[in-house]
């Protein structure tokens, strides 16, 4: 699967702005508006980070990445930080999320680390504007869009390599061969038989 392109994070972030704001709607006629936002948040980050790892090729781990996103999210909710502690934690989250799945190298990483907090700062400058929960979250997921011209790795290398992929190994190339050659002889034994 190919990395996802600037126009798919925009989107994403459509998406999670209007979905946001329905909940949000429907939650603060239920909750108290700090529970609601909270909710929206933590809810906002598990689809993105879902998001993310459907769209990464690499496929280890994603069951104890979402296992650690709920001990996480969970030590956070019963340890009662402020919601910008929550915020914070929610985003680094997201953050080790794309640096796992998508940059081979730790510079990107950061560059990755600093859009992130780009994307606190609008979604921050955003609720100081407007009050409401859409332009936050527009703008937050909108600035995560960006992280799709930070370059995956060194060299032009497009995208991490999957395990178990094809690459240059010439040890996956010749286990490849001896499987082939072994598939081989078993069904020239079956046709003998």
């Amino acid at each position: 699967m190919k990395r996802p392109g600037f126009i798919e994070g925009v989107l994403v972030a459509l998406a999670a702005a209007v979905g946001g704001t329905m909940i949000h709607g429907l939650l603060s006629v239920l909750l108290t508006e700090g529970l609601a936002v909270r909710l929206i948040v933590a809810a906002a980050a598990l689809g993105y980070i879902l998001y993310l790892l459907s769209r990464s090729r690499e496929s280890v781990g994603r069951v104890t990445l979402v296992l650690v996103w709920l001990i996480v999210t969970g030590i956070g909710w019963l340890m009662a930080p402020s919601l910008t502690g929550f915020v914070l934690m929610q985003t680094a989250l997201i953050w080790v999320t794309r640096s796992l799945y998508f940059y081979s190298s730790p510079l990107w990483a950061l560059a990755d680390l600093g859009l992130n907090a780009l994307s606190l700062a609008a979604a921050l400058w955003a609720l100081l504007q407007t009050g409401g929960p859409f332009a936050p979250l527009w703008f937050f997921f909108l600035t995560q869009a960006l992280f799709t011209v930070i370059p995956a790795g060194f060299g032009g290398k497009a995208e991490k390599p999957a395990l178990g992929s094809p690459g240059p190994d010439r040890f996956q190339q010749a286990y490849r061969s001896a499987q082939a050659a072994v598939n081989n002889i078993e069904k020239q034994q079956e046709n003998l038989t």
